[in-house]
């Protein structure tokens, strides 16, 4: 008896549940995913915050230096909040395009590293130099000698 009392209402719910989410997928046709409103409670069972960001994709132009030269800028602040890039190196060498996916919050200071980055002579490299130097009439462990070649002669020689 109960059940024939209830089946209208539970019918009634759920056509009224069914026109309510037609109703709110049309008010959100044409809208950037951060502009839409936001009706959704998560329930998660995470302790990794990186896990309850909301990611979004941006792409980077650069004219100056091919992406992957300068990957160390900005791999390692992708990777701190799991985000995720992608380079690739125009015909020329010399720029290219980087798809980034980073949440929300990390893009404006990601436009500021992008823009800083892409100058001309910019690479991957710590800028030490690699030196060499043929050894005629002196052993390699000659620290004074090899001191003195190379700027730093503080170094006393340790053979004659």
């Amino acid at each position: 008896m109960i059940i024939k009392r209830i089946t209208p209402v539970v019918c009634i719910a759920l056509c009224n549940c069914v026109f309510a989410s037609a109703t709110a997928t049309t008010e959100t046709v044409g809208l950037a995913p951060n502009e839409m409103p936001e009706r959704l409670v998560k329930v998660l069972r995470t302790t990794n915050k990186a896990q309850t960001n909301r990611y979004v994709p941006k792409v980077y132009e650069f004219k100056n230096v091919n992406p992957f030269d300068v990957v160390r800028f900005y791999r390692r602040v992708l990777e701190i909040e799991e985000g995720r890039f992608a380079s690739f190196m125009a015909p020329n060498g010399k720029s290219g395009l980087v798809l980034v996916l980073a949440p929300e919050y990390q893009i404006p200071s990601l436009d500021q590293l992008m823009a800083s980055i892409d100058r001309p002579g910019l690479t991957t490299s710590g800028g030490d130099a690699w030196k060499y130097f043929r050894l005629k009439h002196r052993a390699a462990d000659d620290v004074g000698f090899l001191s003195a070649v190379w700027g730093n002669a503080s170094h006393t020689p340790t053979r004659p």
